[in-house]
């Protein structure tokens, strides 16, 4: 009989894991098959030449998509972290004026509507 109780004790535990992980799963709000928004995009230069282009993507796996620039930065890329921010840093000459544009794509391939933000040095 102790066998059978000591079973018990500990399946009990598993059980409503199981439940209430289920249970939080089956709630998401997350929608699929969304393309992803690059929902702010800015820059500000730290120090000298240097300029950070820095945003945040939202999708539903935002880790997985990729940010392409173009304007002054074209060619220019970025990978944002797990929680959707991105950044790149970038050299410029002293009087540079002109846009720059982003552009997620996520891991199937649906693209963002383009930002952009106007550099002035």
């Amino acid at each position: 009989m102790f066998p059978i109780a000591s079973f018990r004790s500990r399946c009990i535990p598993l059980l409503l894991a199981a439940v209430v992980g289920f249970c939080t799963l089956s709630a998401s709000t997350v929608q699929a098959n969304e393309p992803p928004e690059i929902v702010s995009f800015t820059w500000y230069n730290p120090a000298g030449d240097y300029f950070v282009f820095y945003g945040f993507v939202a999708d539903e796996i935002p880790g997985a998509c990729a940010i392409e620039f173009n304007g002054l930065i074209a060619g220019w890329g970025a990978s944002p972290e797990y929680d959707g921010y991105f950044f790149a840093v970038v050299e410029f000459p002293p009087g540079t004026i002109g846009n720059v544009t982003a552009e997620a794509v996520d891991n199937v391939y649906q693209f963002s509507e383009e930002v952009s933000t106007f550099v002035f040095y």
